[in-house]
């Protein structure tokens, strides 16, 4: 029966049988922890709508909770196909939020990066030699130039380490994804040659560095602290996130006018993603229609064969 069996065994059942194969453990053992934190002291009769609602406004934040949700539906499947519960309770999951497409402009780009390398340390209202920020520049600067997501960057080593993304300074080229990752279909991850400037700055901090983005010797995710940046640079209210420098790099691409072949391979996109997302930023979008327009095709009746 659903109402004898709790919620959190039937997660950490899951959990366990599911963290030898994820290729980011981390990520579910935290996801694992947000569904246990409220759904922990429950039982599967307890799942309906209306707790599925209350679970989405108690995590605050729509994306993370689809993803939690998503999975606690796939830990219930799991239960259910070996006979854990008879019943197999519907998790509800809201709708997708809009996509957040929004790029940086050449001017808003030099703003970000000269904000996050010239600002020094203000301490007891004495501003210091200390400049906090610019372990965050080769995080900016990657994706704008490469287009790559934004953890494959954090995690990046400037030197061959098993289990990391390689960006190699020699050769001038960035392996996305290491050996033997499982990648999902939708976050492909090829090897790219990098442009010029950017292999310059990663022999640069090679000299220096291990990992692409680092802070006190080991590799950092400054999440918080780009979004901050964002907020110092842009004022509250702006529409950038860090995946907004992934958006930049494809949109300059194809205002560039680039084959369309090429830019899917740098950015590791199926055509079809490209063209849905960013194709109306393409110069010969619409040129078709434009020049029906102009040339007085447009309504005139084609003659038919």
């Amino acid at each position: 029966m659903a109402e004898d069996v709790g919620c959190a065994e039937v997660i950490l059942s899951y959990v366990e049988a599911a963290l030898r194969r994820v290729a980011v453990p981390d990520d579910l053992r935290m996801r694992a922890k947000k569904l246990i934190e409220f759904w922990g002291d429950k039982q599967l009769s307890d799942i309906g709508v209306d707790t599925c609602e209350a679970y989405v406004e108690w995590r605050g934040k729509l994306p993370f909770a689809r993803r939690e949700l998503d999975e606690f539906r796939a830990a219930i499947a799991r239960a259910h196909a070996r006979k854990l519960c008879r019943d197999k309770p519907t998790v509800t999951i809201p709708q997708k939020g809009k996509s957040r497409r929004d790029y940086l402009t050449r001017d808003q780009a030099a703003a970000l990066f000269w904000h996050l390398y010239k600002t020094r340390k203000v301490q007891h209202e004495h501003t210091t030699k200390r400049f906090p920020m610019r372990h965050i520049v080769p995080f900016v600067l990657a994706p704008l130039y490469t287009g790559t997501r934004s953890r494959r960057i954090w995690q990046a080593s400037l030197v061959r380490q098993e289990g990391r993304p390689f960006l190699d300074p020699e050769s001038g080229v960035f392996y996305c994804a290491f050996p033997g990752k499982d990648v999902s279909e939708t976050k492909q991850a090829g090897s790219i040659r990098i442009p010029d400037r950017l292999r310059t700055n990663a022999r640069r901090s090679a000299k220096t560095k291990t990992y692409v983005c680092e802070y006190r010797g080991k590799p950092s995710d400054p999440k918080k602290a780009l979004a901050k940046a964002f907020d110092q640079v842009f004022g509250e209210g702006h529409p950038f996130v860090r995946h907004s420098l992934r958006h930049t790099r494809a949109t300059w691409l194809l205002w560039a006018g680039e084959d369309v072949g090429d830019i899917t391979a740098y950015l590791s996109m199926t055509r079809e993603m490209l063209m849905k997302v960013y194709g109306h930023q393409h110069p010969d979008a619409n040129k078709n229609v434009g020049k029906a327009l102009s040339t007085g095709r447009a309504g005139r009746r084609r003659p038919s064969i």
